[in-house]
């Protein structure tokens, strides 16, 4: 019933490179004003752990993840810019066909700095839940609904030193919150192949 799980993933790029770009295989990694203002990063460093119990039809999971952004000579930012993930969430089988879920995560960003200044520490909590129905062994639908709240500095795409805004998806759909805070809702149907 316990299932455990750890990764790295260690990315650098050419010392010449443009600052504000990434390979292809990389750019979807910068999509969020969480950490968009680390794009002119020289390497990228992933690390995480997770576990799982289940209990019948009960799943409870928790996951720590470690980012850290450290900068190069053409960075937009100093050292290293690192973010703490904590989350955690619980699923239960309600029938055969029916899976309730809610989720729990925090994000910390440490101190950074940058051209203009110190930028102070960044918080976001995010809630979520929903339920998926499966149709058959391969398609089903769903419902989720996810509220973000930010507090603190965020370093944007150009470096400046700006409000934490809530981002409760990525900048492919549709950009990040104005304010603090933002709740999305997703209503989906899936078929797996």
């Amino acid at each position: 019933p316990l299932a455990l799980a750890a990764s790295y993933v260690d990315m650098r790029r050419s010392t010449t490179a443009d600052p504000t770009t990434w390979a292809a295989t990389a750019d979807s990694v910068f999509n969020s004003s969480v950490n968009e203002g680390y794009a002119s990063a020289q390497s990228a460093k992933f690390a995480a752990v997770a576990a799982q119990y289940q209990i019948g039809g009960l799943k409870a999971g928790l996951t720590y993840t470690n980012t850290r952004y450290i900068a190069g000579n053409t960075s937009l930012f100093d050292g290293s810019a690192v973010f703490d993930n904590y989350s955690t969430y619980l699923k239960y089988l309600v029938t055969p066909a029916t899976q309730l879920f809610a989720t729990y995560g925090y994000t910390t960003r440490h101190d950074v700095s940058t051209a203009q200044g110190q930028a102070g520490t960044a918080h976001y909590n995010q809630w979520a839940g929903g339920v998926n129905y499966s149709l058959s062994k391969r398609t089903g639908v769903y419902a989720q609904a996810v509220y973000v709240r930010a507090s603190g500095d965020a370093v944007n795409a150009r470096g400046q030193i700006v409000a934490a805004t809530g981002v409760a998806g990525d900048l492919t759909l549709g950009a990040s919150a104005a304010t603090a805070g933002q709740f999305a809702t997703t209503l989906g149907l899936y078929h797996l192949f």
